[in-house]
């Protein structure tokens, strides 16, 4: 990430860039985009249970690694060397990087056709760690179908659940009209085969974070991104975090 910084510094001097890097912030903060500087700094969410699994009980936004990951972001901030801005939003980050305004883009494979469209020159790769630190650890989610409990017409949503959504056309398809690995071996085989960015978003993620599918992490993306956006903005990491912490328990204990 150091070496990130400094390249994107370079740019900018030269008058070639306008942004260190386009990672998303906004005014209310981003929890899901800058989750993986977070972890690379040595910040979580949740601590785990014996079996691996993120622990509702145990929230660890204000843990001595939280802080000190906290103070990572500060210095990536508009106090620091500005590589995080809150004027990066979810509205302008892409288009400062396929604008030929950044050098660098913190996003994910829904990025790609609106880069493909510009024109820019671009490769995939995995977001770079601090030194010295912990791997960064993007969330990685999954796109599912759900049967609807109360669905008038069950029977005919559950033969498409189970015999069209499984098939290779199917799942083929969905790729052609959103370029994300498709879940089925079949299908993410083919779309390898033809799309290099397929492999390259898998590397990307080979250190990822299954996003917590635990009802408490409804009560985490608020606070902790008002917190990030405090923290980008100049306010002392230990405050906003110890801040973000106090709500999320607060938000879990009354869920």
């Amino acid at each position: 990430m150091e070496d990130l910084v400094a390249a994107g510094q370079q740019l900018v001097k030269d008058k070639k860039a306008t942004n260190i890097m386009a990672l998303q912030v906004g005014q209310k903060g981003d929890a899901y985009h800058i989750y993986p500087l977070f972890t690379s700094g040595g910040g979580s969410f949740f601590g785990t249970t014996a079996a691996g699994d993120p622990d509702g009980t145990n929230v660890t936004v204000d843990s001595p690694e939280s802080l000190a990951a906290g103070q990572k972001l500060f210095d990536l901030g508009e106090k620091g060397v500005g590589a995080l801005k809150r004027s990066v939003d979810d509205k302008n980050a892409i288009p400062l990087f396929t604008g030929g305004k950044t050098p660098f883009l913190v996003s994910g494979p829904w990025a790609i056709a609106d880069i493909t469209k510009s024109g820019v020159n671009y490769d995939v790769c995995a977001i770079p760690s601090f030194a010295g630190g912990k791997p960064a650890s993007p969330f990685i989610g999954v796109n599912g179908f759900y049967l609807a409990s109360k669905g008038k017409n069950k029977t005919l949503a559950q033969e498409f659940l189970t015999s069209v959504v499984p098939t290779a056309d199917f799942q083929s398809g969905l790729y052609a009209v959103d370029p994300r690995r498709p879940a089925l071996t079949e299908s993410a085989t083919a779309a390898a085969a033809a799309d290099p960015n397929i492999p390259k978003f898998a590397e990307a993620g080979a250190n990822g974070t299954i996003l917590p599918a635990i009802p408490e992490m409804g009560q985490v993306w608020s606070p902790f991104g008002i917190a990030e956006a405090a923290i980008v903005g100049g306010t002392d990491p230990s405050t906003a975090l110890t801040a973000a912490a106090k709500a999320i328990r607060e938000g879990i204990a009354n869920q």
